[in-house]
């Protein structure tokens, strides 16, 4: 009779081909992605126009140049 063990007596894990696809070449578990994707709701435009830019170029720098901690002096 023979024997579903291995050499060693010992029964192998029943999912030892399924480990063996998780793992990289370092015997690493491997990294799943988990990253969900989700269709669009309906009615949504798949591109988009830009938005409008807020700020002017330089409009803000007077300000900045103003706000310094008092220990600045």
């Amino acid at each position: 009779m023979v024997s579903p063990t291995g050499d060693n007596g010992a029964a192998s894990p029943a999912g030892a081909d399924d480990e063996a696809a998780r793992t990289d070449e370092a015997g690493r578990p491997r990294r799943r992605n988990r990253r969900v994707r989700t269709e669009p709701v309906p009615g949504t435009d798949p591109k988009p126009t830009p938005e409008p830019s807020r700020h002017g170029e330089g409009e803000n720098d007077e300000q900045l140049k103003r706000d310094v901690p008092p220990h600045w002096g």
